[in-house]
């Protein structure tokens, strides 16, 4: 039964996921993180890339676009990693 509960669960947080990914609002991470705010470990994924990508911005490595783009790549990775469970 528990196991039922958390494919429901996860099969939700997929939907959530999928559908903040194809808007791909401007506060994406905000919402992912919001999204996943019942699971951390993946709210602690989310926010450690989060801060990898800020990293790269302050040493000039990525712009904003371009970071917009890396963390939907990691939510997107996300998804796939929740299907594959």
């Amino acid at each position: 039964m528990n196991a039922s509960i958390n494919t429901m669960a996860n099969t939700e947080l997929i939907k959530q996921l999928t559908e903040l990914a194809d808007r791909n609002p401007e506060n994406l991470y905000e919402l992912s993180l919001q999204a996943v705010s019942n699971h951390p470990e993946y709210h602690e994924k989310l926010k450690d890339a989060q801060r990898r990508l800020q990293l790269a911005k302050v040493r000039e490595l990525m712009d904003d676009y371009q970071i917009k783009l890396a963390y939907r790549v990691t939510v997107r990775n996300l998804i796939k990693e929740l299907e594959d469970k």
